[in-house]
């Protein structure tokens, strides 16, 4: 082989590298600590229509709570609580990895966020 095609090689290599690693985004470890059921906002306009009620989650990090519920809560399914949660955050979405090791993820907004204090946390954390 050339110097050129080897050249072209190792750019191509770096590149794909580069595209790779960009492609897996930080997670972030916790912990789906509760699940409440909410009334939902009802857009229809038909006043006899009984309220509905969404999934609101509580997963907790060693330093924040997160409250989140389902994006489309038409099709959402339950989550188990107690257990771990992998997650990342984009803008105002939370996308939770899904636990069966597939690699989807199950798409959340966040409703609110609250720091935790040292003596909140409830598993090892990082302090």
């Amino acid at each position: 082989m050339s110097l050129k095609k080897h050249a072209v090689v190792i750019l191509a290599l770096a590149t794909a590298s580069c595209a790779l690693a960009k492609s897996h985004p930080d997670y972030t470890d916790g912990k789906i600590v509760e699940m409440d059921s909410v009334p939902c906002d009802v857009r229809s306009g038909d006043a006899a229509s009984q309220p509905l009620s969404c999934q609101e989650y509580t997963i907790e990090t060693d330093l924040v709570t997160y409250h989140v519920r389902p994006a489309d809560g038409k099709r959402a399914a339950l989550i188990a609580i107690g257990h771990d949660a992998h997650f990342r955050l984009v803008k105002d979405k939370l996308l939770l990895e899904s636990a069966d090791g597939s690699g989807k993820e199950r798409e959340f907004v966040v409703v609110s966020m609250k720091p935790r204090e040292v003596a909140q946390v409830r598993f090892k954390g990082t302090y």
